[in-house]
This record gives structure tokens, C-alpha cells and sequence, in this order.
């Protein structure tokens, strides 16, 4: 978002030149408009203009109101990369994607109902929930507030938990050893074996 999607690129030259991340190819420089009438920095609510779907944007509208403020300006090399634009005195790049990295010019927080449709669509690409099973004497525990010595017994098959999850339809599963932790070296590390190898 705003600064963030511009250290995507491979150089900006705000202040001084500066080495981006380079993961889309392009430079970050000065607004330079076509009209005198209009300030820098470009600040307020402005339209867009799809320029290529993609899924965190695929929801997005030709003439859908975005807020923007911002000095500078990513320029890609790929225009393919470019997802949506905005009429500023001339087409400014408000929206960037490439493979699983997205970047908007414009703040989608304060963007009102664009915002929202923006930001549901990545909580469904990238939001994952991995289920986590904390091991004590080779049960399942939960410890209040992290606390060692708090432990409070759930379940005391850690496989038939696994199982529970994996059945709920979680690909993942998070497994801690507290004793091993605590030890420094994997004390319940033969259930964890068996779950990796049952599921």
C-alpha cells in the first residue's frame, strides 16, 4: 500500500537514489503533471481505470473511487503488471500485479466500499488458519496466556486431535512441544512423527 508497493520496485529516486526489492522491474519518481492547477501531492479521492484483472483487484470497476496521497510515482517496465490506473493531469499507476505480489498506490483502508472488496479478496487469498496442537507429557494442552505451568488438558489422543482437524477439512497443522521447549531437545517428537505420517 502507498510507499509499500513502490519498494517493489527496482530503484526510487525520493530524496536520493535507492535500491528497491526489484520484484516487479520499474522506477519510483516525482509526480510530474501535465496541468499547473493541479498540486503534488495527488491527495484525495479519485476514479479508476482497470487496466488487468487480477485476483485480489478482480472485483474492481472502471470509475470506482479510490483515495489516494502521494508525491511519487511507480513507473513498471512490464505493462502487463499494471492493474488499474487513475486520471491525475495524465494515467498514474494505482494498481500493480505480478505472479503473488500485489501493490496498490492508493490506500484501500480508507477507500470505503473499493477498499473493502480489495482487502476481502486478499484476506481470501492469503488468510490462512492453521490449527495448532500444544504437547505436554504427550497430550493435547492449551496454556492460559502462554503461561508455562497453566497447561489445562483438552484432549489426551494428540492423533485422534490431528485427525478432528484434518477431518474439518485444514490442510495444515501447527504442533509445539512444550516439554521439548522447555528441555531443549524433542521430547514428543515420536506423536509428532505418527501424525506426519498418518495425515
Amino acid at each position: 500500500i502507498c510507499a509499500g508497493m513502490q519498494l517493489f520496485a527496482t530503484t526510487g529516486y525520493e530524496e536520493e537514489k535507492t535500491s528497491g526489492l526489484n520484484w516487479i522491474p520499474g522506477d519510483v519518481v516525482k509526480l510530474k503533471l501535465n496541468s499547473s492547477k493541479l498540486k503534488i501531492p495527488h491527495m484525495g479521492w479519485n476514479e479508476l481505470k482497470v487496466e488487468n484483472l487480477s485476483p485480489v483487484f478482480k472485483d474492481l470497476n472502471n470509475k470506482d473511487h479510490a483515495y489516494f496521497i502521494h508525491s511519487y510515482e511507480f513507473i513498471p517496465n512490464n505493462k502487463k503488471t499494471i492493474s488499474a490506473t487513475t486520471d491525475y493531469g495524465k494515467d498514474i499507476i494505482a494498481a500493480v500485479s505480478y505472479k503473488n505480489i500485489y501493490g496498490s498506490q492508493f490506500h484501500p483502508e480508507k477507500s470505503q466500499d473499493t477498499g473493502i472488496k480489495i482487502l476481502t479478496n486478499f484476506l481470501k487469498i492469503w488468510m490462512k488458519i492453521f490449527p495448532a496442537i500444544d504437547l505436554k507429557n504427550g497430550k493435547c494442552v492449551r496454556l492460559t496466556k502462554g503461561e508455562f505451568g497453566s497447561e489445562k488438558i483438552y484432549n489426551e489422543n494428540p492423533i485422534g486431535q490431528a485427525e478432528i482437524f484434518f477431518k474439518a477439512g485444514f490442510n495444515f497443522l501447527h504442533m509445539i512441544d512444550l516439554d521439548g521447549a522447555l528441555e531443549g531437545n524433542l521430547v514428543n517428537i515420536k506423536i509428532v512423527e505418527e501424525i506426519i505420517k498418518k495425515f
